[in-house]
């Protein structure tokens, strides 16, 4: 296996020119924009070359509003020493095309991921298959939740609950659609064969852990059973979140998934290419945010169906007056601030003039009721900050 985590297992630069090359200045992320010319160096020096893709007129691609590309690939031996992927390299390249769209809408919020895979080596790979591996970590990584959606192949990931501790109110859901996948052995195009799970800690610790995980299996080599079936499945979490139908993740936790799509048979010489697409979507609260995902994951897809061929638009200029724009979590830490210094202030004042009256017997004001003006004071400043706190993110949401 070979497996891009936290361990890292490619090196940059295609197979050819990086064998014997360790360091290579052209083995870098080029980034190109619409209506780029030679006044951009990663347009002039585009590396077609190393397979960097080119239009009719054999100019650098722009697919979108703005490209990057790169290249990698496994040959080197050392990098395949990590605990998930010390087998030998396979000899596979790829050619990563990302790219994105300055425009309204889904595609506003969605990130494409274009892959050419490469077997560039002298063995058949049998049973292959490519995954999309992902830790999410959706704000804070602790309350993450996930799921698939069969019908969009669209794995996903969600809030447990409406108040994340990094997005505030309400948290965004996040996707990984797979729009192209590889093709099997007839030439058919091949849908998702299983989403795996796992959580933090319990990180496949070998090779065949891994591969059993991308068929759709525990890493123990055990199928998967669908508790409201009690059948088995290579899907977890199939259910409908929304509606509360079928098998739905309930138990919140540092996630990390796998949408897996094979097996094929991949010769020396052959080529897949895998089109996916990350989403991002923010509703009205945790499960709005994953019908607003659900929905732009359909709009994306049908864009990728008509080759991005889209209705013009005009391209998003940031206002921070515009609903979805502004965020409540800095004024909110700001308040909480704010009222924690009050609160210190008031406390510190009263215990001040506290001693002043006593030591100049002005007013006949005993320990006890200073005592409780203090706690009243800071009862009403508690309760002003929450009712703050409980208006801002409505107030942002208009």
């Amino acid at each position: 296996t070979v497996m891009a985590g936290y361990s890292r297992q490619y090196t940059p630069g295609g197979i050819e020119v990086s064998a014997d090359v360790v360091d290579n200045e052209r083995f870098k992320v080029y980034k190109i924009n619409k209506g780029d010319n030679q006044e951009n160096p990663d347009w002039l020096n585009w590396p077609v070359d190393l397979g960097a893709p080119t239009d009719i007129d054999g100019k650098p691609l722009v697919l979108g509003d703005q490209t990057l590309w790169d290249v990698y690939n496994d040959v080197d031996s050392v990098l395949h020493s990590g605990r998930t992927g010390y087998s030998a390299p396979f000899g596979i390249e790829i050619q990563q095309t990302t790219f994105g769209f300055n425009r309204g809408g889904a595609l506003a919020n969605t990130i494409f991921l274009k892959f050419l895979i490469i077997n560039k080596g002298n063995k058949i790979i049998e049973d292959t298959y490519i995954s999309l591996w992902s830790d999410p970590d959706l704000g804070w990584n602790s309350d993450d939740l996930v799921g698939f959606d069969a019908r969009l192949n669209l794995g996903y990931c969600y809030n447990a609950t409406d108040m994340d501790r990094f997005y505030g109110f309400p948290p965004p859901a996040v996707g990984y659609c797979l729009l192209r996948g590889p093709n099997d052995d007839t030439g058919r195009e091949l849908p998702p064969a299983s989403f795996s799970k796992y959580n933090y800690g319990a990180e496949p610790r070998s090779p065949i852990q891994v591969y059993r995980y991308l068929q759709g299996l525990n890493f123990d080599g055990q199928s998967i059973i669908d508790p409201t079936t009690e059948q088995a499945t290579k899907f977890n979490y199939p259910g409908d979140p929304i509606s509360g139908q079928g098998w739905v993740d309930t138990d919140p936790a540092d996630r990390r998934f796998l949408l897996n799509s094979g097996p094929f048979t991949f010769a020396p010489g052959d080529t897949q290419e895998i089109t996916a697409a990350i989403i991002v979507a923010r509703g009205e609260n945790r499960l709005a945010s994953l019908t607003e995902l659900r929905s732009s994951a359909a709009d994306v897809r049908d864009a990728f169906k008509n080759n991005f061929v889209l209705p013009s638009a005009e391209p998003i200029v940031y206002d921070p007056d515009v609903k979805g724009n502004k965020f409540a979590t800095g004024i909110e830490i700001f308040i909480i601030l704010l009222m924690i210094f009050l609160m210190i202030y008031v406390v510190f004042s009263l215990s001040y003039k506290e001693k002043r009256v006593r030591y100049h017997r002005l007013l006949p004001c005993s320990q006890r009721q200073m005592a409780m003006a203090r706690i009243s004071l800071v009862i009403i400043l508690s309760l002003v900050m929450f009712a703050l706190l409980a208006i801002v993110p409505y107030i942002y949401k208009t």
